[in-house]
């Protein structure tokens, strides 16, 4: 039997995002942006930037199994998996 991803962190929900091409992503700020998906890291311009996470967002990439839990203020992510 496998066991359940452990959630590494809570990160205020201003700073996960939509890229304008749909990327989700973690914002660490300064241009610099982690793919929720994959966990790569990118960078992307003012232009780039979409928008902050909503509900159906968060409740898809929950499904997929990469948000553990969300609140209104809040994302619980898991970690990604070791390269």
């Amino acid at each position: 039997m496998g066991t359940s991803p452990s959630i590494i962190m809570w990160i205020n929900r201003q700073w996960v995002i939509s890229l304008t091409n749909g990327t989700a992503a973690l914002d660490w700020g300064e241009g610099m942006a982690q793919d929720l998906l994959s966990g790569e890291f990118l960078c992307y311009s003012a232009e780039e930037y979409g928008h902050t996470l909503r509900d159906e967002d968060l409740t898809a990439l929950h499904a997929s199994g990469r948000v553990a839990s969300f609140t209104a203020l809040q994302v619980g992510l898991y970690a990604w998996p070791p390269r």
